[in-house]
C-alpha cells in the first residue's frame, strides 16, 4: 500500500516529534553562594582624564558577569531566568519549538558528528549588582546589559557561517585548523594562546559561527557552543574588555579568551573555573546528569578585568 505523500510527512511528524522534542525542561532558580574572585594587587597605577589625575592600587580579578545557557529544550531556561527570554517565549507555537529543538548526531566514526543547541546570554541581578560595585570601584563602565538568545537568530541555526564573520571559510579550512593543535596543547596549562583566536583548544574550533558545533561528546560540544556565544557577542559590539587598558573599559571586537573562563553550574555545579579549550577529562565527569534536566547546561562566565581601583 502507497501512502498519500501528505499522509506519509504527517506520519513521519508524528513518529519523530517525541525524539525532537527531546527531554522536559527542568528549571532550577540559580542562587548562587560565595565567588572565588581571585583577587591580586599588581602595585600602583594613576589614571588621567585631560589635566585631572587620580592615583590608586592596581588590582587584577576575576569578575562574574554572564550567565551563558546552551539547551537542547527551545526557550528552556535551566536557571529559571526571567526578561527577555521568557518575553520571547510566549510568541511562539509548538511546532516551532520543535525544529529549534537541539540534536546529537553521533557517528561510529565521529565523522561528521554535531551538537546543536540553543543559547541564551544573559544578565542576572546579582551579577549587574556586582558589576555596578567595580564599576565605581575602577572608575570605569565596563557593562552594556545586553542579553542575546539565539532561537530568534536565524544565523544561528544555519550551518554556514556568520555575516558577521567574513574571515569564516579561511579558518575553517585545514591548515588552520591544524595550527589549533598549539592551542590544545597551551590551554591545559590554563594558558590559550590569544592569537589563534579561531581555535578553542581540546573543545574544536570556532568557526563555521553558529549553532552546529562538530563534536561528538554531548557536554563537549555544548561548552564550546558557550565559547562560540562569547566570541558572537566581541563581533555584535555587546562584550567590553576590562583588562587591556586599567583606566577605562573598551569594546573588544574580537575576543581575547585568556580573558574569560567558564564553570558550569547546570544540570550539575562544578566548583571551578575552566579556561578556554581545557580538556573536557579533567572537569566533565558527572556533569550532564539526566534525572537533573540533562543537555541543558548552563555556564558562569567569568571575565578578568585589571582597573586602577580608588
Amino acid at each position: 500500500m502507497r501512502l498519500h505523500p501528505h499522509l506519509s510527512i504527517s506520519l513521519i511528524l508524528i513518529l519523530s516529534l517525541p525524539l525532537l522534542a527531546g527531554g522536559a525542561c527542568i528549571e532550577q532558580e540559580w542562587n548562587p553562594g560565595g565567588f572565588d574572585y581571585e583577587f591580586e594587587v599588581i602595585g600602583a597605577c594613576e589614571c588621567c582624564y585631560g589635566e585631572w589625575c587620580r592615583q590608586g592600587m592596581l588590582i587584577a580579578f576575576w569578575e562574574p558577569h554572564r550567565v551563558i545557557e546552551t539547551v537542547k529544550d527551545p526557550y528552556c531556561s535551566p536557571t529559571a531566568s526571567q526578561s527577555l527570554l521568557l518575553s520571547q517565549s510566549s510568541d511562539v507555537g509548538f511546532m516551532d519549538e520543535v525544529f529549534l529543538g537541539g540534536t546529537h548526531a553521533d557517528h561510529s566514526n565521529t565523522e561528521g558528528a554535531t551538537v546543536f543547541a540553543q543559547v541564551h546570554y544573559l544578565t542576572h541581578p546579582m551579577l549587574d549588582a556586582m558589576i555596578d560595585e567595580f564599576d565605581d570601584m575602577c572608575w570605569e563602565s565596563s557593562d552594556n546589559g545586553m542579553e542575546y538568545i539565539s532561537e530568534t537568530d536565524s544565523e544561528w541555526q544555519g550551518i554556514y557561517g556568520s555575516m558577521w564573520w567574513p574571515e569564516a571559510s579561511l579558518f575553517a579550512t585545514y591548515p588552520m585548523v591544524e595550527t589549533c593543535m598549539a592551542d590544545a596543547a597551551a590551554a591545559q596549562f590554563g594558558i590559550p594562546i590569544d592569537a589563534l583566536y579561531w581555535c578553542l583548544g581540546a573543545w574544536g574550533t570556532l568557526f563555521n559561527m553558529n549553532g552546529h558545533f562538530n563534536q561528538d561528546e554531548y557536554t563537549t560540544g555544548n561548552v564550546g557552543l558557550a565559547a562560540r556565544t562569547i566570541a558572537h557577542m566581541g563581533r555584535r559590539g555587546l562584550l567590553m574588555d576590562a583588562a587591556s587598558v586599567y583606566c577605562y573599559a573598551i569594546s573588544m571586537p574580537i575576543w581575547i579568551k585568556s580573558y574569560f573562563k567558564l564553570q558550569p553550574i547546570r544540570p550539575n555545579e562544578y566548583p571551578f573555573k575552566i579556561p578556554i579549550g581545557m580538556d573536557p577529562l579533567f572537569w566533565s565527569e558527572g556533569l550532564n546528569r539526566v534525572g537533573l534536566g540533562g543537555d541543558n547546561f548552563a555556564w558562569l562566565l567569568w571575565r578578568l578585568r585589571i582597573c586602577c581601583a580608588s
